[in-house]
């Protein structure tokens, strides 16, 4: 089976007051392109803010639109190779790309470069106060279902997480509100843990204690003196006898089981 050619164009924006300030670009349609870049500056919504910032300033009379090289192509990579090959030509002062261009390698997006601080702050100001409808939470969770979070995030997480006493904690002097709690009961009614669950549980306990200071583990131990809430309450021979079985037989389940389930898989 034969590969279907087509037409690609390498393009230019350039600056007529200063010429070395050049934009490079590819397209399979060259008028498409060319009038959604003219309309998108023209509205002030240009996604690249060099170009746009320099737009706003000199005016469209200052940007030529030219195209530099037509050729056939088999593939995207094939046309991104030429494309990067003419940023490489146009280079802007040892920067690697052409000066309106943002990423260092072509088709990349923002690979290879950094937001300045002063974007991050109004980046940051228009996603104030904004609420994603149900249906854009729903793509977002999808999105990210099933990609695993590597050893180098989960890292990260334990030790933005290992300090949360305190006023270090979010919900610290929070309370639950009547609702919620009750919210939170129903949809807790009748939910059974699995053994991967309990695994997870009982070995992030046993982490979170061994990691709390001794001086806290005395506090708690002094705190937990006299505690009288299981006052006057006995088993019998025979329900201590079962309790003490399916402990033993729970325990075991876990500790063989634990491990291959702490990954999520199911039990």
């Amino acid at each position: 089976m034969g590969y279907k050619v087509k037409f690609g164009y390498v393009y230019l924006i350039q600056s007529i007051l200063k010429p070395e300030r050049v934009y490079i670009g590819s397209t399979v349609s060259w008028c498409k392109r060319r009038s959604h870049h003219r309309r998108a500056l023209e509205m002030d919504k240009h996604r690249n803010p060099c170009l746009q910032a320099h737009f706003n300033k000199y005016g469209g009379g200052d940007l030529v639109f030219e195209v530099i090289e037509q050729f056939s192509f088999i593939c995207q990579q094939h046309l991104l190779s030429r494309e990067q090959g003419w940023c490489y030509h146009f280079e802007y002062k040892n920067t690697n790309k052409p000066y309106f261009n943002i990423a260092l390698i072509t088709g990349s997006g923002m690979l290879g470069a950094k937001h300045t601080e002063e974007t991050k702050l109004k980046i940051g100001e228009a996603s104030k106060g904004k609420i994603n409808s149900n249906e854009t939470r729903k793509k977002m969770s999808n999105s990210k279902k099933g990609i695993p979070f590597s050893e180098e995030h989960k890292q990260s997480l334990v030790d933005a997480h290992v300090d949360m006493r305190g006023h270090k904690n979010p919900f610290f002097g929070k309370k639950h509100t009547e609702q919620t709690k009750k919210t939170i009961s129903i949809k807790n009614k009748g939910r059974k843990q699995s053994m991967a669950e309990r695994a997870k549980r009982s070995i992030a306990t046993q982490k979170r204690w061994d990691n709390t200071p001794t001086e806290v583990r005395k506090k708690h131990g002094e705190k937990m003196k006299g505690n009288k809430y299981r006052e006057g309450v006995s088993w019998s021979v025979e329900e201590r006898e079962k309790r003490s079985i399916l402990l033993s037989k729970r325990w075991k389940e876990v500790k063989s089981n634990g491990k291959k389930n702490i990954s999520g898989n199911s039990v």
